[in-house]
């Protein structure tokens, strides 16, 4: 009896399975579990392009676009030159509602908000320069009432006052990509002239363990239950193996008993990095292999139990010769690779950007355009293939084969419970 019970059990559960699959149309990676959906990501400036400036996007069109798109997790860029005023005293309203408007939009949508934050304006380094979003630090020098120490201090607070003014970021990013010399030089420096000022590589992830370390303590004074991300490191000459070169480095540093604390989760919990290929197509040699290398060095240091975000990753179809339908083909194989490779350690991978900024109210090298998922506001928001490509590969629902083994289980377990008391 009880085999025939299990049996027919098994066979209606088989039919809801089926019923479950056909509805399922999606490359469900591993099934749609929390943390399955925090694999999926976007990064895009929301809060700058619906505030500040001319160009006034839409925001709610970009929720809808992201809820379409099923995407769980949005990094967005949170400028310090726009939400303090000048002499970073105070906070200017209009911004911090702006932002607090994105937050919203992203809570009623169950989207984690990850903000990123880079600049340095001059009210924290008393340096005036050109710059727009000013990359410059003082040259670094620890003692008590240097500017590079009162660079520090003023650069701590700043963080504790975000973090307190916006406890509804889950996740802070301490910077962008500061082992290259555009996000993070002296004064004077100058992209054009090799011959201007820059830092030395010894000195460049010196200011970097510096500006994490205080930047976390800053942040957890602000809000103890935020979470810190080390700024996202970016791929140089020799590839994302500069990456893991930099990050030896900052380990290095951090055990080396010269800064406050020993301890790397006084620097930052979750490790990022920005493991870019340009235009070359993802492959297990060319990309799962150095991304790889960077994880090794974590694991070398004992810090294996840290996870992983690549806060920024993507491809342009603007200047690099690439069109829509390799790009998609590009994006399925990215998170196809990652999910196979580099599961469970990477929780979340970035896709960058969500939506074209328009030339129109955005100068930017040509470089910079093509990212998108969707064109730009000017081009009413049009779907690219490559969000074809993203829509297809994040869960909806949980696989069949999950959903059927976990229904399956649970049903055994009533049967035997029932046989059991039945025979008391």
């Amino acid at each position: 009896m009880l085999r025939k019970t299990i049996s027919g059990v098994i066979g209606v559960l088989l039919m809801l399975s089926v019923l479950t699959t056909s509805s399922n149309m999606r490359f469900a990676i591993g099934g749609s579990t929390e943390n399955n959906c925090d694999f999926f990501g976007v990064g895009e400036p929301l809060m700058s392009r619906s505030a500040w400036g001319d160009e006034n996007l839409n925001l709610s069109k970009a929720f809808e676009i992201m809820e379409n798109l099923s995407v769980c997790r949005l990094r967005e860029w949170v400028w310090r030159r726009l939400v303090f005023n000048e002499s970073g005293t105070g906070l200017n309203q209009n911004i911090v509602e702006a932002l607090s408007n994105v937050l919203e939009e992203a809570h009623s949508r169950n989207i984690s908000v990850m903000g990123m934050v880079q600049d340095f304006p001059s009210w924290m380094t008393k340096i005036e320069s050109g710059e727009f979003f000013q990359q410059i630090v003082p040259s670094r020098d620890l003692t008590e009432g240097s500017p590079y120490k009162k660079f520090l201090d003023c650069y701590e607070k700043s963080w504790e006052t975000l973090a307190r003014t916006f406890p509804d970021i889950t996740m802070w990013e301490i910077g962008n990509e500061y082992n290259l010399d555009d996000f993070l030089h002296p004064e004077g420096y100058n992209q054009s002239d090799p011959s201007s000022p820059r830092f030395s590589f010894a000195m460049k992830v010196n200011i970097v363990t510096d500006v994490l370390y205080y930047g976390s303590r800053g942040i957890h004074a602000g809000n103890p239950e935020a979470i810190t991300v080390m700024c996202g490191l970016a791929r140089g000459g020799n590839g994302i193996y500069d990456i893991r070169d930099f990050l030896e480095s900052i380990y290095e540093n951090i055990e080396s008993d010269e800064w406050p604390s020993a301890n790397t989760s006084d620097f930052f919990q979750v490790a990022c990095w920005h493991p870019y290929l340009l235009a070359e197509e993802p492959t297990p040699s060319g990309w799962v292999e150095p991304n790889i290398a960077v994880r090794n060095v974590m694991i070398n240091h004992k810090d294996s139990s840290k996870l992983v975000v690549f806060s920024e990753f993507g491809y342009s179809d603007h200047c690099t010769g690439l069109n829509g339908t390799q790009i998609a083909d590009y994006l399925t194989r990215v998170f196809t690779l990652a999910n196979e490779s580099f599961r469970p350690w990477l929780q979340t991978l970035y896709w960058f950007r969500l939506i074209d900024p328009d030339p129109n109210f955005d100068k930017l090298p040509c470089y910079e355009y093509g990212f998108g998922l969707t064109k730009s506001p000017a081009e009413n928001y049009t779907l690219k293939l490559v969000a074809d490509a993203y829509t297809e590969i994040v869960p909806e629902f949980p696989s069949a084969i999950i959903l059927l083994s976990a229904m399956v289980f649970i049903a055994l377990v009533v049967i035997v419970m029932k046989k059991k008391f039945s025979k008391m």
